[in-house]
């Protein structure tokens, strides 16, 4: 397990902060019974532990893995600038044209991806500093109540107990800020999201009672600030989102016509080298067309023995 308070360290702490506020109404320090606390602190717990901080960092490595590959695979790139330079340096004409540009069109296609999962990378940072902040902090809360509740039974006057409240709307905007090629480049996720966390104070005073409205406030607090921080985060990604949706990557736009064999345009001679000798292209571009002409045939007649046993005919052949 990483560096992060374990669901069962957030329990047990909960049952003992539960043990020492009942000590004191048992004792007489609380009037009535603190079932409010006990009701409220078991639901903190539940929403402390539902995020998992291990499958976030797992997805997080997860993802980061795919834009490496994606962007970064030099390997890759190398070979497709070699095809573009060398290979393709004899080859003329449109579809030369084309394919080249599709090459480039690849390059692009995989930058421009990687900065896809460069955002997913930002809310998964986020998210994971989130998790961990919210189960630090009912935690924390939880131990300063114990604390308060053993002040106020001794009687240690002068020694009123702070309730820290951990801003993590704030923190989770600062976490979506970290510049992407940090990201990239990996790294412990518990360094990536030093970016400070503030906190608000409450002061338990006033007795037993104040014990447990003090936790009851801060506790709250905490729970709208890991809303406030999860809206922020869904908000981050719903935008690029729609940024993404308005993009048309011109990898996926149709070849030109005259070199797609599917379409009724395409010509051999789109296909030419540079220096061939012009009676083979001359010779071979009339058998080329036949030949595509029957494939377009083929592909669009159906109503052969062939066809119709494609089409579940068991008896056409």
């Amino acid at each position: 397990m990483g560096n992060w308070v374990s669901d069962y360290d957030v329990q047990m702490a909960r049952q003992y902060m539960q043990d020492a506020v009942v000590m004191m109404f048992d004792s007489g320090w609380l009037a009535e019974w603190p079932g409010e606390l006990v009701d409220a602190s078991r639901r903190h717990v539940e929403i402390a532990n539902s995020l998992e901080p291990q499958k976030i960092a797992d997805e997080f490595d997860r993802t980061l893995r795919a834009a490496q590959s994606v962007g970064q695979n030099a390997e890759a790139v190398a070979k497709l600038r070699v095809a573009a330079t060398s290979h393709l340096v004899g080859w003329t004409g449109p579809a030369a044209t084309a394919y080249k540009e599709q090459l480039a069109k690849m390059e692009t296609f995989c930058e421009h991806q990687q900065t896809d999962l460069a955002n997913a990378l930002q809310a998964l940072t986020a998210t994971f500093g989130v998790a961990v902040e919210v189960r630090r902090g009912y935690h924390s809360l939880f131990l300063s109540t114990i604390e308060a509740a053993k002040h106020e039974m001794d009687q240690q006057d002068g020694r009123d107990t702070k309730f820290a409240v951990a801003l993590i709307g704030d923190f989770a905007k600062g976490a979506l800020n970290i510049n992407p090629i940090r990201l990239l480049s990996g790294g412990a996720l518990e360094t990536l999201i030093d970016v400070g966390t503030h906190v608000h104070e409450y002061a338990a005073e006033g007795g037993a009672d104040a014990v447990v409205n003090t936790y009851l406030s801060a506790a709250n607090r905490l729970e709208e600030e890991l809303r406030d921080g999860l809206l922020t985060i869904r908000g981050h990604l719903r935008g690029h989102l729609d940024r993404v949706a308005k993009i048309d990557p011109p990898l996926f736009r149709p070849l030109p016509s005259n070199c797609d064999i599917d379409s009724p345009d395409f010509r051999y001679e789109s296909f030419a080298l540079a220096g061939q000798d012009r009676s083979v292209t001359d010779g071979l571009a009339p058998r080329v067309s036949a030949e595509r002409e029957k494939y377009a045939k083929e592909t669009t007649d159906r109503d052969n023995p062939i066809g119709r046993r494609l089409d579940g005919d068991k008896g056409a052949i």
